[in-house]
């Protein structure tokens, strides 16, 4: 649903290469699902670096929930819509109350948070923090209390000790997480982490 990122993630090299972020039109996309629907597809995956920030370059604030009530309401479209990466402290209720009513969007939620010690987020410009993310489970569980939950999350980012990789472990083992992905760092030029010494080592 678009393209770039306008995030400054410190593992992430994607805004370098792709840009800032780039919505793609709401009439573009309602084309592309009827034209998806009538060759029978069933399911349709909304895909962005950040989701929740559709529409911002286009001029509106919180587009996602319209597109989200212009896709359920489309004439023509798959019976199943999945979004994915939503960015954390930008699910809004409009989208959680847009998303309760509606007929084709799977409960679903993909929140990578990436970690869960505020140091270590501090050290990778992610928001948030334990808290904070749990604060952000109980506000989806209150909206969409059948929804499923996945995130993803990094070991090893530079710097990273043990008792705040346990930070971590207790902060997962707690959630409530249908499904988790968990990545090595990967130290790569062109991010903001690049400069940090990659001293964690790989066991």
């Amino acid at each position: 649903i678009s393209e770039g990122c306008d995030q400054q993630c410190a593992f992430c090299a994607i805004p370098t290469f792709r840009g800032r972020n780039r919505s793609r039109t709401l009439d573009d996309l309602t084309r592309e699902l009827a034209q998806l629907a009538t060759e029978g597809v069933v399911e349709a995956n909304l895909i962005a670096q950040d989701s929740t920030g559709w529409g911002r370059d286009l001029g509106v604030s919180d587009g996602l929930p319209a597109l989200v009530r212009a896709f359920d309401q489309a004439y023509s479209a798959p019976d199943w819509i999945r979004i994915h990466y939503l960015y954390p402290g930008r699910i809004s209720d409009a989208l959680l109350d847009a998303l309760a009513n509606t007929r084709r969007f799977v409960e679903y939620i993909d929140l990578p948070l990436q970690h869960a010690h505020p140091s270590v987020l501090r050290r990778m410009k992610r928001p948030g923090n334990a808290e904070t993310y749990r604060r952000h489970f109980e506000q989806l569980q209150r909206a969409l209390p059948a929804a499923g939950i996945r995130s993803g999350f990094i070991v090893g980012f530079p710097g990273e000790t043990e008792e705040e990789f346990q930070t971590l472990t207790d902060f997962v083992a707690e959630a409530p997480l249908d499904a988790a992905g968990v990545f090595t760092y990967s130290h790569e030029e062109s991010t903001g982490a690049f400069a940090l010494i990659d001293d964690v080592p790989v066991e």
